[in-house]
């Protein structure tokens, strides 16, 4: 009978719960793991806010391409030179027109055009595109 009775004490002193220890180590385990989420978190966003300035720059240069072949070939924007636009969101483009002769016959009856387009406060690199135009006939 006395056995019986120091086994259920010990089964009652078992059961106290957890310590204030292990509940710290606890949290602290958790909040490493949740600080980790966050950093991650904040990469994402700041990813993100990279990818579209960089697809807004692309589609400044494809917009900005799409006018200079629309343009007539006696243009100012599409003759032999620099030239340069200014977005008002602080996306700069800069097109470089260079007459060729693509048939080798001694007329420069084609025009290239470098189009560069950067951002003037965000470091994205430079976007560029290039477009033959020939001359109509």
């Amino acid at each position: 009978m006395y056995i019986k009775q120091a086994v259920r004490a010990n089964k009652k002193n078992n059961n106290r719960g957890y310590s204030l220890i292990e509940v710290l180590i606890a949290m602290a385990i958790f909040s490493i793991g949740i600080l980790g989420v966050a950093g991650m978190q904040i990469s994402s966003t700041g990813s993100n806010s990279t990818a579209r300035k960089i697809m807004d720059a692309t589609y400044y240069a494809e917009d900005k391409l799409e006018t200079l072949m629309s343009l007539p070939w006696t243009d100012a924007d599409v003759v032999t030179g620099t030239h340069t636009e200014a977005t008002a969101d602080g996306y700069t483009m800069e097109w470089i027109v260079t007459d060729v002769d693509l048939d080798g016959n001694g007329t420069n009856d084609s025009r290239i055009i470098n189009l560069t387009v950067s951002h003037d406060v965000f470091d994205l690199g430079r976007i560029s595109m290039q477009y033959i135009r020939h001359q109509p006939s």
